[in-house]
């Protein structure tokens, strides 16, 4: 139902694009696609942190498929693939460690001892988080105002 998905779509579009960014970089051993490759994967984990998931799982099987792809030599492309990486997921990091002091804020709150949300203030997330942007489909047609 598109009224309750929220950033799935984007979510699956940028792992969909990375994933492909990633084939093509272990095919060509091009350092644009390794930049292509963390643009995309940066985005994903700016989306939503489950993209990581995704992200990990894809060079999980890169490591099977195509282990030279891990060698030394390619020490300079997997640089430029975490730089570009961090430029994109880096932002909601630093948003993230700056008022909360957990880059990962709400996961791993204990590991970072950052500030914690009251208990108003986790209801209030989680409400947001099961809100519609619109309840019938004619206020759809009210969004971008």
């Amino acid at each position: 139902n598109v009224s309750t998905t929220q950033v799935e779509g984007f979510l699956a579009l940028a792992v969909a694009l990375a994933i492909y960014s990633l084939a093509r970089w272990i095919r060509t051993q091009d350092v644009l696609w390794a930049l292509t490759a963390g643009l995309f994967a940066g985005l994903a984990m700016g989306i939503k942190y489950n993209g990581v998931i995704a992200i990990g799982c894809a060079l999980a099987v890169a490591a099977f498929q195509a282990p030279h792809f891990y060698r030394k030599e390619n020490g300079k492309n997997w640089l430029w693939f975490i730089l570009a990486f961090l430029l994109t997921a880096g932002p909601w990091l630093i948003k993230n460690w700056v008022y909360t002091g957990d880059p990962l804020f709400p996961y791993l709150t204990s590991l970072f001892q950052g500030r914690h949300l009251s208990t108003e203030g986790y209801e209030r997330l989680v409400t947001e988080q099961q809100g519609r942007m619109a309840s019938v489909w004619w206020e759809w047609l009210l969004l971008p105002w």
